[in-house]
């Protein structure tokens, strides 16, 4: 194994090299380009919002190459069950069969995502 020996300071005889300096060009294709990436990521949101609205209405995606559907998921908030149970417990109550009576009676909630192939 090789082993390398880093020195944190230039030594005397070496002049300390000064970094590239940042010009006023550089500046301002960032800002640029950060203006213009904000732009698409505007123009990305408007058209999947457009096709998701549509789908959702039932169009129908001409065939071809590529897919746009909707994924439909449901999904129902249940960060709460384990402190529940441990409290039920304490309580001297069944915290599994409690939490399964709420659990059965909370509405899911639904989520619906766009997907492009």
């Amino acid at each position: 194994m090789a082993t390398r020996t880093v020195t944190p300071f230039p030594s005397p005889q070496q002049e300390p090299q000064t970094p590239e300096g940042v010009s006023q060009a550089e500046i301002a294709r960032l800002l640029a380009n950060r203006n213009r990436l904000r732009q698409l990521k505007e123009l990305v949101e408007t058209h999947e919002a457009s096709i998701k609205e549509r789908l959702e209405a039932g169009a129908v995606v001409q065939p071809g190459d590529h897919i746009a559907k909707l994924k439909e998921g449901f999904r129902r908030c249940v960060a709460w069950k384990d402190v529940v149970v441990r409290l039920a417990t304490r309580l001297g109550l069944d915290g599994e069969a409690y939490c399964a009576n709420v659990l059965g009676n909370t509405k899911p909630t639904r989520t619906v995502g766009l997907f492009l192939a």
